[in-house]
């Protein structure tokens, strides 16, 4: 599977959506581009958004549905594979959609409010993100202090200085608080809460406490940090990538601001 929301000129704002379903006989044709496609290169199936209304999502009260596409139906191709960290390879995608037939039993949900099912699918993304930055941030730190145990230096052990320790220290207790956060937010979604503001506050903190977590990592393991053998330098570009994914942390500050600002003050 993949999911097709981002476009050239759409990513955060999902309102700047250009792909449109024009209504056909048999259904709809979709016609546009997606970029950022997760998974895109390799995936058998596609939830693609697309207008299907332009007046309705003009004035932000829906117009936007989404359907079930193969990835080899006539019409829908991977245009390109982003390649990113200079992989030769990637998971990312942009795609090209021309005039590609779907039918009635592939709209997924109702018509005129896929934007509902994207937003859940965010805020799905937005918690396994954070959940995904604790435990590689965990995964780091464990790393961390067992090799800072094992070298030596100037006739010490490196857990000896407090250059050393400090720093790791301040990393676990960063993991411990995101932790918690991403379980308060999860019980949020348990209950049925929307929990804009928690899952903003989840992710956001949560990837830049792993993405740091992992950094000093690397920085304790000193050049073998370094090397593709340990995988630090695979956990960091992963937490690179998720401080933008499903919302940049400067989009979630944003959503943070907004619900504190219409009263949301519940901490």
């Amino acid at each position: 599977m993949c999911f097709g929301l981002s476009e050239p000129g759409a990513g955060s704002d999902a309102s700047m959506i250009k792909t449109r379903a024009v209504k056909s006989s048999t259904g709809w044709k979709l016609s546009g581009r997606k970029l950022w496609t997760t998974n895109a290169p390799t995936a058998e199936w596609c939830i693609v958004f697309a207008i299907t209304d332009a007046e309705k999502a003009a004035r932000k009260a829906g117009g936007i549905s989404a359907f079930l596409v193969p990835t080899d139906a006539p019409g829908f191709c991977v245009d390109s594979v982003v390649r990113l960290f200079g992989h030769a390879g990637g998971h990312e995608g942009a795609l090209v959609l021309e005039d590609v037939d779907v039918q009635p039993w592939q709209l997924v949900g109702e018509l005129d409010q896929g934007f509902k099912i994207a937003l859940y699918g965010v805020s799905l993304g937005r918690i396994y993100n954070a959940a995904r930055a604790v435990g590689q941030g965990r995964w780091a730190l464990e790393m961390a202090v067992n090799y800072s145990k094992q070298r030596e230096a100037f006739g010490a052990k490196i857990a000896e200085y407090q250059g050393v320790s400090f720093p790791l220290a301040e990393a676990a207790t960063e993991l411990h608080a995101a932790h918690l956060m991403g379980l308060n937010a999860a019980m949020l979604l348990d209950r049925g809460d929307k929990a804009l503001k928690e899952l903003s506050m989840a992710k956001a903190y949560s990837v830049q406490a792993g993405f740091r977590a992992v950094d000093r990592a690397i920085q304790t393991h000193g050049g073998m940090g370094l090397t593709n053998e340990l995988g630090l330098v695979h956990a960091w570009q992963d937490l690179r990538i998720v401080n933008i994914a499903d919302g940049t942390n400067e989009i979630l500050t944003r959503m943070i601001t907004q619900r504190l600002l219409a009263g949301d003050l519940d901490l």
